[in-house]
């Protein structure tokens, strides 16, 4: 299981999505830390430094985009 973590800066903008768009995205959001790479996901190729071990990845929800890096060296069984 993967720990899930939102930034501080996305939680004013996760409040003021339309209800039935905010519960869909909570949803997601904890589903990530069973699945962090779900069907419909993209792996987004520049990851921001390479140095780094962590994948950029993307996904949409109607005409909104949820954005969230993994990082495999974090996960205590790996």
């Amino acid at each position: 299981m993967y720990t899930v973590y939102v930034l501080p800066g996305a939680l004013p903008e996760i409040k003021r999505l339309p209800e039935h768009i905010r519960q869909r995205i909570k949803r997601s959001i904890d589903e990530l830390a069973l699945n962090p790479r779900p069907p419909g996901g993209i792996e987004l190729a520049n990851v921001p430094n390479p140095k780094l071990n962590v994948s950029l990845h993307r996904f949409k929800i109607e005409k909104w985009r949820i954005v969230y890096a993994i990082d495999e060296e974090a996960v205590p069984w790996m």
